[in-house]
């Protein structure tokens, strides 16, 4: 993505850091894209890195729905989207340790990332905006149901 919210400075920031470490040659920052799927088809893995709780993690699910592996932080809806070590793996917010970890394992065991991708498979008809209409709609329902009983 872009910088969004004022966050220009933190892309300065990124940039400058890319350059102090050598990486220019293997980090891109692409910038906002306009087909997320085909970006993360491009990907062998998708870490989703947060280090404070997101709300739900919507790149989870999409990474998901494309057929790559996640590493995931476990805090926010990742919590309810990623079942660690069966569709997807969970970090600690903020433990560069344990996210390398990951990732290193996933390296070294490229049957682990096949049998986390098709266990995750499940994971994306269950928040497609139908399926979460449905939910919502049952929850309306019940609630409009318990107050005409009153």
């Amino acid at each position: 993505g872009a910088p969004l919210f004022g966050e220009e400075e933190y892309e300065a920031e990124l940039r400058a850091q890319i350059d102090r470490l050598g990486l220019g040659d293997r980090v891109e920052l692409r910038g906002q894209r306009g087909d997320r799927a085909a970006e993360l088809a491009e990907l062998d893995v998708v870490v989703h890195c947060s280090t404070v709780p997101e709300p739900f993690g919507q790149v989870v699910v999409e990474a998901m729905g494309v057929g790559r592996p996640v590493i995931a932080s476990a805090a926010g809806g990742p919590l309810e989207v990623v079942t660690d070590g069966v569709t997807g793996l969970l970090t600690p917010p903020g433990d560069a340790g344990a996210l390398a970890g990951a990732m290193a394992r996933l390296a070294e065991d490229p049957a682990l990332g096949a049998r986390l991708v098709d266990a995750a498979r499940a994971v994306p008809p269950r928040f497609a905006p139908d399926a979460a209409a449905a939910v919502t709609m049952r929850v309306y329902r019940a609630a409009a149901a318990r107050r005409r009983a009153r």
